[in-house]
């Protein structure tokens, strides 16, 4: 009795860990280090591309303002846009590309050497991690799919992290230079849609990982039996797997409409949300014309910006 509660204990102890323990980012990276220099190009393509929205943006403003000229100043501010905007289609083009290109680079060679690392792992356990449930055939080739694939998904959130640092700098430099007054109205609002997106997401989270969780036991039971046919066969329990399978995929409907409904209400707030600071915005843009501290073209430059 006391060897069993003791290596019950070891078993949630190494499991608290698992849970707990992140891998961490410098060995991630040692899976690509020949790949490093690619790093760079990527790079400046992601900064490129986060930089491109606020720059249209800017376009995008004085583009309506050249429409309040005269026809003939009219038109050639609107042939200044247009050669504005091929610019930076050619510039966008050639940067993302080239992105696009080297991250795919990295996350291959990535995902080719994690691959050989989990299954050398594999081949290297003692016979006593064969024979627990949780690491059956069907558990392990689902991880060296599921851990491939996030590991690629990870590589290109250095892409989207620094594009979005790199939108941020630029919108904000624009806003400020166009509109200071406009621009800490519209700051003020991102706490507000900040906390509606996190409740979406937190509510959409909890159903996928619970969703998750049954899927990953049904797999299974679906690879295990896929790759012992014999054995069901001899056994023939081939009507209770598939009424097993038919219950796990069951327990995912259970509760189905509450998630729905309090997704449903999450996502509307979300959106709705961003409505009501867009119609704030306006409303206050409006007023600073009329009060005199901006003109058109800074209040609409300092609102597409943010």
């Amino acid at each position: 009795g006391g060897l069993l509660l003791e290596a019950t204990r070891e078993e949630d102890r190494q499991k608290e860990i698992l849970k707990a323990y992140k891998v961490p980012l410098r060995r991630l990276l040692n899976y690509c280090k020949p790949e490093w220099p690619y790093f760079v190009p990527a790079f400046f393509g992601s900064i490129v591309e986060g930089a491109a929205m606020p720059a249209v943006s800017l376009i995008l403003v004085k583009a309506m303002v050249a429409f309040w000229y005269p026809k003939d100043q009219m038109m050639e501010k609107i042939k200044e846009v247009c050669l504005v905007f091929f610019v930076l289609a050619l510039v966008y083009f050639f940067f993302v590309a080239i992105m696009h290109a080297a991250f795919s680079k990295i996350g291959e060679a990535m995902t080719r050497r994690l691959r050989v690392a989990i299954l050398t792992a594999f081949f290297s356990q003692e016979i006593g991690f064969h024979d627990d449930p949780e690491n059956t055939p069907g558990m392990q080739s689902r991880a060296l799919e599921l851990y491939a694939f996030r590991v690629t998904t990870f590589n290109r959130t250095f892409g989207g992290e620094i594009s979005a640092i790199s939108s941020l700098c630029a919108g904000l430099g624009v806003s400020f230079y166009y509109c200071w007054q406009m621009t800490l109205v519209m700051l003020a609002s991102i706490p507000v849609l900040m906390v509606t997106y996190r409740l979406q997401m937190r509510v959409q989270d909890g159903s996928i990982k619970q969703e998750d969780e049954t899927l990953k036991m049904s797999q299974q039971i679906v690879v295990d039996s896929v790759q012992n046919p014999r054995t069901v066969h001899a056994c023939g329990c081939e009507a209770d797997l598939v009424k097993l399978y038919d219950g796990m995929l069951d327990g995912i409907l259970k509760g189905l409409w509450l998630r729905a409904a309090l997704a449903g209400c999450a996502f509307g707030l979300a959106s709705g949300t961003r409505f009501f600071v867009l119609a704030g915005g306006f409303y206050y843009g409006a007023t600073l014309i009329r009060g005199g501290n901006s003109d058109f073209e800074g209040v609409m430059a300092a609102f597409m910006g943010i």
